[in-house]
Formats: C-alpha cells, sequence, structure tokens
C-alpha cells in the first residue's frame, strides 16, 4: 500500500496463518499492525511531528515498511538506510504485534533521520537517543489516540469499527513527566547524553523517557526553539557527535558545554518546584502588576 503523501510504502509480509507461531499471553495488549490502519498511522505520526517542528509537509527519502511474521518473544523492529540515486531511502521491518510506543519510537525514528539527512552526502546522521525518545513520548502524551489506528474490533452491521473513550482534564501534555520527577530525581545531561543499560532497566526507563520528554519540551520553549531544533537535526550529518551539532545550532543560547548543563539543572528544579495549574496567565499577571 502507498500513502497519500507517497512517502510511505507498506508491505505485508507475514507468512500464512497455518504456519505463524502461537500467540502468547501478554501482560500489556500488542498493537496488530495492518496495513490499512498502518498507511494511515504513518502519515498521522508524520504530521504530528513535523506540525511540533513546523517542518512543513515536504520529504526527500521513501520509506518503505514491511511487516513481518513474530519470530519470537524478542522480536524488535529494524531500521536500514541507504543512499540510492542522489538520496536516501529507509527500509523499515516491523513485528506483526508490537507495543503502541515501540511502534510510535519507531516511526519518530525513521523520520527524524529522513529529517537529517537530506543533505547528508557521506554517512547517516545518528540522532540521539533523548531527541527520539522526548519527541515520541510528547506525541504519545498529547495526541496517542489519534495518531495511532488499531485494528477494528467490533461488527456494527456492515461497519467494522473499534470504539474509543477519550478523557481529558489536563491539556498538559507534562502531566506524567511531573509525577514522575516529583518522586525521583531527573536525570543529569551526561545521563541523557550517553545512556547506559541501567538508564533502561525497569526503574529507571521511565525517568529517562521523562527527562528527555522534560528536555524536549524545553528546548522548543526557547525563542525560535523549533528553529534551532530543526538545524541541529540538520546539522548531525555532519559531526560525529551531536554536543558539537547543538552547540553550533543553539550557539546563541548556550555558548558552551557547561552553559547548557547550568541551564538544564535550572530547568528541571523549576520544572518539579512549582504548580502549573497555578500559575498565572498574562493578562492576570497584567492585573497583579
Amino acid at each position: 500500500m502507498r500513502s497519500v503523501s507517497g512517502q510511505f510504502h507498506i508491505y505485508d509480509r507475514r507468512v500464512p496463518t497455518a504456519l505463524r507461531l502461537p500467540e502468547r499471553a501478554d501482560p500489556q495488549p500488542l498493537l496488530i499492525l495492518e496495513p490499512t490502519f498502518l498507511v494511515v498511522s504513518c502519515e498521522r505520526i508524520k504530521q504530528a511531528l513535523h506540525a511540533d517542528l513546523e517542518a512543513g509537509r515536504d520529504w526527500s527519502g521513501g520509506i518503505h515498511i514491511s511487516i513481518r511474521s513474530v519470530q519470537g518473544r524478542q522480536d524488535a523492529a529494524q531500521i536500514n538506510a541507504e543512499r540510492l540515486g542522489g538520496r536516501w531511502n529507509y527500509r523499515v521491518e516491523l513485528p506483526e504485534r508490537m507495543a503502541r510506543d515501540q511502534f510510535a519510537r519507531t516511526l519518530v525514528q525513521v523520520l527524524l533521520l529522513e529529517l537529517a539527512n537530506r543533505s547528508a552526502v557521506d554517512r547517516s546522521a545518528e540522532i540521539p537517543l533523548w531527541l527520539s525518545e522526548g519527541l515520541t513520548q510528547q506525541l504519545l502524551a498529547s495526541r496517542e489516540a489519534e495518531l495511532i489506528l488499531p485494528p477494528p474490533t467490533l461488527s456494527v452491521g456492515a461497519m467494522l469499527v473499534t470504539p474509543t473513550q477519550l478523557e481529558k482534564r489536563d491539556p498538559d501534555a507534562l502531566t506524567n513527566v511531573r509525577r514522575v520527577l516529583r518522586d525521583q530525581p531527573g536525570l543529569t545531561l551526561a545521563e541523557l547524553s550517553w545512556p547506559t543499560p541501567e538508564n533502561y532497566s525497569r526503574n529507571q526507563a521511565e525517568v529517562f523517557q521523562c527527562s528527555a520528554q522534560l528536555f524536549t519540551a524545553e528546548l522548543l520553549r526557547l525563542k525560535r526553539g523549533r528553529e534551532n531544533l530543526r538545524r541541529f537535526i540538520a546539522l548531525l550529518p555532519e559531526f560525529y557527535n551531536w554536543q558539537t551539532a547543538f552547540l553550533r545550532a543553539y550557539q546563541d543560547h548556550f555558548p558552551n558545554q557547561l552553559a547548557l548543563e547550568k541551564w538544564w539543572a535550572l530547568q528541571s528544579a523549576y520544572f518539579v518546584g512549582r504548580d502549573h495549574q497555578q500559575l498565572w496567565t498574562m493578562e492576570e499577571s497584567a492585573q497583579k502588576l
């Protein structure tokens, strides 16, 4: 199947049902990938990510996604970037069943690669984990149900539907980040830059995800935040470490690494120490003054 923009091509590589491994019970329900719904979810995630970055709707590299049969409990997604005919193309292999956050993370990763590699010639960019994780968590927290479409589960007459119930009490996408980081300290810049296996243990995975989401959100709040983040992504293929590209893109805000570390330490402390629901609006602030 081909998406409406022409960027995504979906291939169904699953073996016949009789030859597949039997499904096992899983503590968390997995997303079942079907081409007709996957192609729509890909476009929606792309549009949401580009809207957050104000990146427009243009694209350069095609993304070819294959759905394959599950081969084991630890079956993971794979992304391969290859340069053909003067431009980069991407091949993604997805297991037919995977966690929703894993699916979103894979799509965000390949979309960031496509953005970064538009000007790359010799080597593909390396996307820092905090960036892909931060943007993934931001999208899931703000509008997950709108982006990821599961196959229909109910038959109503001649129609197949999936009922979805949305409850919106707090529009703040950082609600879960506040809950987690109030109980456990956020990660330092060094821990975000070079995550260790301990960061993705059961106890620390959520802390890393929340710290990455907060770091990304605070960067977007800066003056010309989206413009600078796009410039940072575009500079990634030119350097072998993301810190050099980052300081080049954010030179107006952070003259050196130490300035960035101080800024992040202050933002982390300020974020946890205030209640966003008690902040005044611009009009209320003017009246108080």
